[in-house]
């Protein structure tokens, strides 16, 4: 009983989201711990200290079929709620405001990143591009909402910086998980190797990856269409789960072009995804389709009958 409890203990810590508010230094603590001094993969290192922790159980509990599908369900509902309230953008902290939970008193005093703040308005200034992820993040966070003059809402941005890459991480530990779920007919789970994560099962697929020569929005505009098309499916009972097991799928195995010409792994897609399906972008969309289309008879027509 002491693993499942320990289990059990990982993954509802896993799960939770915890915002504090210290208003005199204007500055955010997420599950205990200040958001300036949280490392941008934090939470993947926590993913990955979970999943020896979800294996030991699989190799030496009960149930391990029942038990991966009750892990997978509640990480996907999880994700689905990050999703629905759109994480990443200032909707979610707008939605999430009413559970931050102010503080007064503090027994350590957190770093406040005031040294890249500096560095951040001056490159905003002078219309300086930074290619770090936080710099990247911050500018697309903002959309015309901030300018962050203020240090409140660079801190806000940075919160959501973190909360972001909580998110992300979620995604990649629902990949693992869903894996596991997907050979669990086939598995003895009593050989997991509970060590080596790359080798979690005999049977786990291969992380095969698919270039594509265009933008990312761009992806997200083309699976759009293949996906309300019907062209493909991953899921024909559940739209909601259907979406999701796509976004999963591009996540893990597609590349796109960036600005630079270089060929970027997908690591989030629901940002892109949401814009191409936005009514208020449905004419960017139909502009898509129409250049898909446009292709599409052009190689029509260089066919020889």
């Amino acid at each position: 009983m002491e693993l499942v409890f320990k289990t059990e203990d990982a993954i509802s810590k896993l799960l939770t989201i915890k915002i504090e508010y210290f208003d005199s230094l204007q500055i955010y603590l997420l599950n205990d711990l200040w958001v300036h001094e949280m490392e941008g993969d934090f939470f993947l290192k926590e993913v990955e200290s979970f999943k020896p922790i979800l294996k030991r159980q699989l190799k030496y509990g009960l149930n391990p079929e029942e038990y991966i599908n009750k892990v997978c369900k509640r990480i996907k509902e999880k994700l689905e709620f990050l999703e629905e309230h759109k994480v990443g953008s200032i909707e979610f902290l707008q939605f999430y405001c009413k559970q931050i939970k102010p503080i007064t008193e503090i027994t350590t005093f957190p770093s406040l990143g005031t040294d890249f703040y500096d560095e951040f308005k001056t490159s905003l200034k002078e219309c300086k591009t930074d290619e770090t992820d936080l710099y990247k993040f911050l500018v697309r966070f903002a959309e015309g909402n901030f300018n962050y003059t203020k240090y409140h809402e660079f801190s806000i941005g940075c919160l959501s910086y973190v909360i972001w890459n909580y998110y992300c991480a979620l995604t990649e530990l629902y990949r693992f998980v869903s894996t596991l779920q997907e050979n669990a007919p086939f598995v003895d789970f009593s050989n997991l190797d509970i060590e080596d994560n790359k080798k979690c099962t005999e049977h786990l697929k291969t992380d095969i990856k698919v270039h594509f020569n265009q933008d990312k929005i761009s992806v997200a505009h083309l699976f759009l269409f293949l996906l309300k098309e019907k062209h493909i499916v991953f899921d024909c009972k559940d739209e909601r789960n259907n979406e999701l097991q796509l976004k999963r799928f591009i996540e893990a195995h597609l590349t796109y072009l960036n600005i630079n010409g270089d060929r970027v792994p997908i690591r989030s897609f629901n940002r892109e995804f949401s814009e191409a399906r936005a009514s208020t972008k449905v004419q960017k969309h139909k502009q898509f389709i129409n250049k898909f289309i446009y292709g599409l008879e052009q190689y029509r027509d260089s066919l020889k009958d």
